[in-house]
């Protein structure tokens, strides 16, 4: 019998972005960082994660942490949060700004701050 692997899933968050594209960010696990503590620091952060921001659980999964796309406004809320954690307790959390597809200059209309290429 032959068994197939699912790719990893991917942690998608499902409100609407304030801006699609340019005004999207992905959240990223660091538990390299944190080495062999990880999985410890992992849990206590998802016990500590309030209500309003569980849509970053996946992210703080002890075994398999999961990226999250999220808009400006909730990156700022959930880095509020973690930094609000003492030392001791928090995980490395990488963020990105995703890039919007290439030669689609309608992507950056709305997103704050220049254009690329423009000078």
């Amino acid at each position: 019998m032959r068994h197939l692997i699912a790719p990893p899933l991917r942690a998608v968050h499902s409100a609407a972005l304030h801006v699609v594209g340019a005004g999207s960010y992905a959240l990223r696990a660091r538990p390299e960082d944190d080495g062999a503590m990880w999985p410890a620091l992992a849990v206590r952060c998802r016990h500590a994660l309030p209500a309003h921001l569980s849509w970053a659980a996946a992210l703080l999964d002890p075994e398999h942490p999961l990226p999250v796309i999220c808009g400006e406004p909730q990156v700022r809320e959930f880095f509020h949060w973690l930094e609000s954690l003492p030392n001791t307790e928090r995980v490395s959390i990488g963020c990105e700004r995703q890039a919007p597809p290439q030669g689609d200059p309608q992507a950056y209309a709305d997103a704050p701050g220049p254009v690329p290429g423009d000078r």
